[in-house]
């Protein structure tokens, strides 16, 4: 008799949760940024919000909580209720190889987020200040072995996955090169072309203007291939290195516990956007490659690169500042 009675109790209930989830969202959603603005993820988020006020009829909100390669912003997430209505633009950077360079971990990338959709990847480019008279990796590495540690290079945060590509580099070089992290892709760019740094790991799409105007050079591109925004750039096989390799992904995820409905809902709607011709001219445009997944595909994306990531990380031997 209990179990009839509690078996009757769990199903009064059902039929409340269900038209809460299928009328979701009933009010803004907050999507978390946990980079400065002016990046292009923010011009992929204003298309996706566009997307979802068209199909919802409520906003996306950006959110930015930039700070610790992306551990602040994505750490609020982590700890914040599984209703939807709080999500971040994370990416391998932020999601991934933050966390591993952190003890204690302050969230796990699997554990404590729902994974909703990906968006985009793209590759890395390395480009020097343009008074450095190098037009080649070769030459490039030649400088720094004569200047023995008297060059810099840049990135947009400690840890940051342009910083381990970097790495992987200057590994695979056997050079040594001074970093120096800045705060963000915008500081980081007018560092290198006042001759603050000179050498640092950009995307093609970010560093395309400025290559063009000539105030940048670029030497090469990680991938396969070579991008399509900078075809006359070789990758970094090409150039003879064929393990130094690396990108950038990104994807939307939620607090660990999110509802299926609402994961399926969302999902739906960021691959709408992201097969949107607008996304598209945006990122192909720029040389960023655009992707539309299930959910499973975003985490089982993530779990192949964390351990790729590990091993860069143990190899560098890079820590976080403490």
């Amino acid at each position: 008799m209990l179990c009839r009675i509690l078996v009757l109790l769990i199903l009064s209930f059902t039929p409340l949760l269900a038209p809460a989830q299928q009328d979701y969202p009933t009010r803004p959603v907050r999507i978390v940024l946990p980079f400065p603005p002016g990046g292009t993820g923010e011009i992929f988020i204003r298309i996706i919000g566009q997307k979802f006020l068209e199909i919802t009829g409520q906003p996306l909100v950006p959110d930015y909580r930039p700070g610790a390669t992306g551990i602040i912003g994505t750490g609020i997430v982590a700890k914040s209720e599984p209703d939807g209505y709080t999500l971040v633009y994370a990416s391998n950077s932020s999601h991934v190889v933050a966390p591993l360079m952190v003890d204690p971990k302050p969230y796990d990338p699997v554990r404590d987020f729902t994974p909703i959709a990906p968006t985009t990847r793209y590759p890395f480019l390395m480009v020097v200040n343009p008074d450095l008279p190098a037009k080649t990796v070769a030459e490039f590495i030649a400088i720094a072995k004569e200047r023995q540690g008297r060059l810099n290079y840049g990135s947009a945060g400690l840890g940051s996955a342009p910083q381990l590509g970097t790495e992987i580099f200057l590994a695979a070089a056997g050079i040594k090169v001074l970093h120096i992290p800045y705060k963000g892709p915008a500081a980081l760019q007018l560092a290198l072309m006042t001759g603050e740094i000179q050498m640092s790991f950009d995307t093609p799409g970010t560093a395309r203007a400025h290559v063009r105007s000539g105030k940048m050079r670029p030497l090469a591109v990680t991938g396969a291939k070579r991008s399509p925004v900078l075809p006359d750039v070789p990758t970094f096989a090409e150039a003879g290195f064929p393990n130094v390799e690396g990108e950038i992904w990104q994807g939307i995820f939620a607090p660990a516990g999110l509802a299926e409905p609402i994961v399926r809902k969302l999902n739906g709607i960021i691959n709408q956007a992201v097969a949107s011709k607008e996304f598209q001219d945006r990122t192909l445009g720029v040389g960023i490659e655009p992707v539309q997944g299930s959910p499973d595909y975003l985490a089982d994306y993530m779990k192949r690169d964390m351990p790729r990531w590990e091993r860069i990380l143990r190899e560098t031997g890079i820590k976080a500042q403490q």
